[in-house]
């Protein structure tokens, strides 16, 4: 081969290998075992922050870290910092004051090291500012829990019924109506509790005089649709 073609040949290798060598790594290229991005709290207020906290069992070096997050009312893009002392990147963001009800985030971490990239994602939730800016929204699907006051009480004692209705994120449910339903040896006693208060409790004190010492008591609640059973056992 005449001397010109192999010099040219040899430059369009060492350019072929270049163009190689310089080619993006790919995301599956950057491994990064035990990979998780959190957010906390899990349901965040508005006013309050949420942090972002970056986590891996081991790291290559020259690693950067952003977060990004949105949900309907919020969103934001920043650049995560490296704290030693968990080895792991963090982040604060402070939500801004606004009304809307308990909505979702999705957030997600991107992590560079040289060409290569990586992606992680999670969910929160953020509390908004109620309807007239006094507290907060009430948010997610109501739920019923109630309780008793005593598993094992005497027969002629009063018993005490509560029932408590909350969202899906901790708060009381005000004005729901509340009734509750006694039954036992082939006898029932019903009567309306009235409506839940600020906090989502309502409850009422009963004697119940059918029930017997030894002998099951089923008690039904309900507020709305919704329907708990509790049951108790008098002793004598």
């Amino acid at each position: 081969m005449p001397r010109s073609r192999l010099l040219a040949a040899l430059c369009l290798g060492m350019a072929v290998s270049s163009n190689l060598w310089n080619q993006p790594v790919s995301a599956s290229g950057l491994r990064l075992p035990g990979l998780t991005l959190a957010a906390s709290p899990a349901i965040t207020d508005v006013g309050g922050d949420v942090l972002f906290v970056l986590t891996a069992r081991s790291w290559p070096g020259h690693v950067t870290a952003s977060v990004s997050f949105v949900s309907p009312h919020h969103g934001f893009t920043g650049q995560m910092g490296w704290t030693g002392s968990c080895s792991c990147f963090k982040l604060a963001v402070a939500l801004a004051k606004r009304v809307h009800p308990l909505e979702r985030a999705r957030a997600t971490a991107t992590i560079k090291a040289g060409t290569a990239t990586r992606t992680v994602s999670t969910v929160f939730q953020i509390r908004g500012m109620a309807a007239n800016g006094r507290g907060f929204a009430p948010g997610g699907t109501p739920q019923l829990t109630a309780w008793i006051g005593d598993p094992q009480p005497n027969p002629k004692d009063a018993q005490h019924f509560c029932a408590w209705v909350t969202t899906s994120d901790g708060l009381g449910v005000p004005g729901a109506a509340v009734s509750f339903t006694v039954r036992s040896r082939g006898h029932t006693l019903s009567w309306s509790a009235g409506k839940t208060g600020t906090t989502g409790v309502v409850c009422a004190h009963r004697v119940i005089a059918f029930v017997r010492a030894g002998t099951t008591v089923y008690v039904t609640v309900y507020a709305g649709s919704m329907r708990h059973q509790l049951q108790y056992i008098p002793h004598s």
